[in-house]
């Protein structure tokens, strides 16, 4: 049976649900630990305690752009993170997405499971060999788009790194 070449993953769930604190008080963190291995599988640079930071560091309702992180080495492996908050977002809600060379897919989305499966806001998990999620968001020929809730003009961020 021949492997399909890429694996696809969207999810929603809470900014904080990509860092975790190990100290008992609780003033540092780190990433959270199946987040950075689907990152390192990924073969992708991101600096989540930044990206956690930026979005606790001044209210942002109604801002936030799309950042995503494309493999140097695997094309096909990329994340993205939909940092837009909308006004109502009382959870800290953010939108992430993944794309996978199929060799590493089994690994990807183990710790992909098991990270939503743990997280404490659970806004929907997707996987397919075809995202629609995903490539809404990975497709830069949409940005900058208009957010018709706030007329905020989000921009599309692409790093390539690994």
């Amino acid at each position: 049976m021949k492997l399909l070449s890429a694996c696809e993953y969207a999810m929603g769930v809470s900014m904080g649900d990509l860092v975790v604190f190990p100290d008992p008080e609780g003033r540092n963190f780190i990433p959270n630990p199946d987040l950075q291995a689907v990152l390192v599988a990924l073969g992708v640079k991101v600096d989540i305690t930044a990206f956690y930071e930026q979005f606790f560091k001044e209210p942002r309702l109604g801002l936030g752009d799309v950042h995503a992180f494309q493999s140097s080495t695997t094309e096909l492996n990329v994340f993205v993170i939909d940092m837009y908050q909308d006004r109502v977002n009382q959870v800290d809600f953010v939108a992430i997405a993944f794309r996978c060379d199929g060799s590493i897919a089994p690994t990807v989305g183990k710790h992909l499971r098991a990270f939503f499966d743990a997280a404490s806001v659970q806004a929907g998990y997707e996987e397919a060999n075809c995202l629609p999620r995903f490539r809404e968001l990975f497709d830069p020929t949409q940005y900058p788009r208009v957010i018709l809730e706030t007329g905020y003009m989000q921009q599309f961020h692409l790093r390539r790194c690994g």
